[in-house]
């Protein structure tokens, strides 16, 4: 399978922005004729707290000078 560039999300860095790729309007195309799920998709706590301490480690101790720009 072949894929352009445009197709996926790119980071322009000296902007500072994400470029979204193509991928998102073929997805949202594609998605809008499904019905709504009737289920929710809420993580499990044990999965909550597991990102709770990821995104807690890479804001404080790991965090990378250049991080808050590409938000």
């Amino acid at each position: 399978m072949y894929i352009t560039h445009r197709c996926v999300d790119f980071e322009d860095v000296q902007q500072r922005v994400v470029v979204p790729g193509a991928w998102r309007t073929q997805l949202r195309t594609a998605m809008g004729s499904l019905p709504p799920a009737r289920h929710s998709n809420h993580a499990s706590r044990k999965a909550e707290a597991i990102r709770n301490a990821y995104a807690q480690l890479f804001e404080t101790t790991e965090a990378v000078p250049w991080q808050d720009h590409m938000i």
